[in-house]
């Protein structure tokens, strides 16, 4: 029939419908237990059955098209039959779901556009991003880390000739002054020139941190009495002696022809005291406050220093190398690695915080035709200044352990490694190493423990950008990088760890020539001629100025504030004759 009256059952259920929307409205006006869902649907009910109730006093509109039946497997439709809906409040709901449906497909479509953008952009920082968060990551195998240190530092052992005479050892030894350091029963000896050679720098800390070392009973016992030589540079050598072992501090890692055997860099100081105090200091400072609640942005802070040809101010920067010959344009690298991270501060403001300090002065370019470095260190624009980059203040550690991330620039005078990596792996952040042109890369003594993602992660100025972005996103390839950067620190950086590496790698030259460390050590072999013998077929009488190590002199920083004794205390031992002959005395000690 077109037109059905109202019944006495449909105005009663109309009637009970009202009484119950009005309770609802009541106990819903704080809720207490219920959930959003929850909420929801009491509102729909209270909707619908209002809608019911006005449905069933009026007639139903002629030639109106019956509702489709809805499925009678859908979830939906049976909460619907059990709230006991009607057609019209049914639509509506289903409106409703299907709006908040649209909405949120099409938030899950923009993410996913930028997402795929952005990987287009980086694919490879997208890729090593990928295949990190495929799963958690594996614990990092520090058994096989320590091994790795350890091959590395036999395998230029190994370089040393075992079988060489102990006198063209002992002659190399007495014909370089300059860097020979003599090691006799726990105690430091070395010429008078090499003391005065260079006075609070890289060779007076490097004996302040053997002195220091030698403290230690059980190193001084594994040392013995040994003869070496240092090098000083950043980047290894340029000949190789396989007589006598030459120790280094860092080699560029695309050139295997250094045969330097690598000790920890002399920065570390006293170990007891300097690099003591402070590594305790900087992990003290890495706990107190945690890392989601640090600044978002990659922090550094260094100075640019200019290279042009062997005179200037040390103080300032401005000292010069020749960009014509050589290695000019490797040693620039550092400077221009520097000057691209200052310039992501003004790319990427929230993201990072590089800034130079004290002075800014790259090398001098009128323009691309006068740039002999044009090939390997590219600009966009010439003449380059430092106007626009930005520039800070020095920042102590207290302001490092602020910063999610810390970046460890290459080096400003050569590009090979920066001393400032030493305090960065106790700190609780992301350690950020960079990659440009001429930086393959300068390796130290524990180099071989890292692993690209897993102790560190690499930027260079295409990615830095997107690298940091996608780490924000992945907590557990942080959590990772922070635990094994911590590892880093605990078992390679720490005091008793920089003990034990130069006291293996002593004692390991000692057996790698046992010839020599028969001279050496007569108490524990027979050589074939005493020390004694061997001295005197050189011209050990005439050159030899003995001066003895006796301590390291605390709270110098090196440079020119430490003084006319740098940074170590001698004692004059002897000269001529009579240091040959003290010598001798002190080996058989």
């Amino acid at each position: 029939p077109r037109f059905q009256p109202v019944s006495a059952a449909v105005a009663a259920r109309a009637r009970q419908a009202q009484q119950d929307s009005v309770q609802s409205s009541v106990s819903l006006q704080r809720p207490r237990g219920h959930t959003r869902r929850r909420r929801a649907a009491a509102a729909c009910a209270r909707v619908a059955r209002a809608t019911d109730f006005a449905r069933a006093r009026r007639t139903e509109r002629p030639n109106s098209v019956p509702a489709r039946e809805p499925r009678r497997n859908s979830c939906v439709q049976r909460a619907f039959a059990l709230l006991n809906l009607s057609p019209l409040a049914r639509g509506l709901c289903n409106q409703v779901m299907r709006l908040w449906t649209c909405l949120s497909l099409a938030w899950c479509a923009a993410a996913s556009k930028k997402k795929s953008k952005h990987a287009a952009a980086t694919p490879k920082a997208h890729a090593a991003t990928a295949t990190a968060r495929a799963g958690p990551p594996k614990k990092f195998d520090w058994g096989a880390a320590l091994k790795r240190v350890d091959e590395y530092a036999l395998s230029n052992i190994r370089q040393l000739n075992a079988s060489t005479a102990p006198e063209h050892s002992i002659r190399a030894a007495i014909e370089s002054p300059l860097t020979t350091i003599w090691i006799f029963d726990g105690r430091l000896f070395v010429h008078e020139a090499f003391v005065k050679a260079e006075r609070g720098g890289k060779s007076h800390l490097h004996l302040r941190f053997m002195w220091s070392l030698l403290k230690n009973t059980e190193a001084r016992k594994a040392i013995g009495n040994v003869v070496y030589q240092f090098n000083k540079g950043a980047g290894g050598g340029t000949s190789c002696d396989p007589s006598i072992a030459r120790l280094g501090i860092a080699k560029q890692t695309d050139d295997e022809s250094h045969c330097e055997i690598l000790v920890p860099n002399p920065y570390f100081g006293d170990l007891s005291l300097d690099w003591g105090r402070e590594y305790d200091k900087l992990y003290a400072l890495g706990n107190k406050k945690v890392w989601r609640n640090r600044d978002k942005r990659a922090f550094w802070r260094g100075t640019i220093g200019q290279l042009t040809g062997g005179k200037g101010d040390r103080s300032t920067g401005d000292y010069i190398h020749d960009l014509n010959h050589g290695m000019g344009c490797r040693h620039e690298s550092g400077n221009y690695a520097r000057l691209q991270g200052c310039g992501l501060t003004n790319a990427y403001p929230k993201q990072f915080d590089v800034k130079w300090v004290r002075h800014c002065t790259p090398r001098p370019i009128k323009s691309l035709r006068n740039d002999n470095c044009r090939d390997v260190l590219p600009r966009k624009s010439y003449p380059v200044t430092c106007a626009g980059l930005p520039s800070g203040h020095y920042a102590s550690h207290t302001t490092y352990v602020q910063y999610q991330y810390l970046l460890d620039m290459p080096g400003s005078t050569t590009g090979s490694y920066s001393w400032n990596l030493n305090h960065l792996w106790p700190m609780g952040s992301v350690v950020l190493f960079w990659a440009g042109p001429l930086i393959n890369g300068s390796a130290q003594w524990y180099t071989p423990a890292l692993e690209e993602g897993r102790t560190h992660v690499t930027i260079a100025v295409e990615n830095a950008s997107a690298i940091v972005g996608d780490l924000a996103d992945d907590k557990d390839r942080v959590q990772d990088l922070l635990a094994n950067a911590r590892g880093i620190a605990e078992r390679f950086i720490c005091p008793k760890c920089l003990v034990r590496h130069v006291s293996f790698v002593l004692a390991s030259i000692r057996k790698q020539q046992p010839k020599l460390d028969a001279v050496l050590n007569p108490r524990t072999s027979r050589p074939t001629r005493s020390f004694r013998e061997i001295l005197a077929d050189t011209n050990c009488e005439k050159t030899m100025r003995l001066v003895e190590v006796t301590r390291g002199r605390l709270g110098c920083k090196g440079g020119g504030r430490c003084g006319d004794h740098g940074m170590v205390y001698t004692k004059a031992q002897a000269s001529g004759r009579a240091a040959c002959d003290f010598l001798s005395k002190m080996s058989k000690k």
